[in-house]
């Protein structure tokens, strides 16, 4: 599912009061890291995570396959620091 514009920038207005609550470290994405950001999805819609990478390109990659294995939506990444929203099930 697609977010709108507007969508997308209400979420990360929201987003700037929080803190990274989960930190992907070297070992990249394990199953405990995916398993600790669908908990943490189902606290809250919406969450920050810190992606320790080499660089910008890693970070992205990382960020959009986490996306992609919990399912969740990717909102944006900031540097080393990705949105996630949790999508909403109808």
């Amino acid at each position: 599912m697609s977010m709108t514009n507007a969508e997308r920038q209400s979420l990360k207005a929201r987003a700037n009061a929080l803190k990274s609550t989960i930190f992907i470290g070297r070992e990249g994405l394990t199953p405990a890291i995916l398993d600790m950001i669908r908990i943490a999805l189902q606290k809250t819609d919406l969450i920050k995570v810190r992606i320790r990478a080499e660089d910008a390109e890693s970070a992205n990659e990382l960020a959009r396959s986490a996306a992609q294995a919990v399912p969740c939506e990717l909102v944006a990444l900031r540097g080393r620091v990705a949105i996630l929203h949790r999508i909403a099930t109808d």
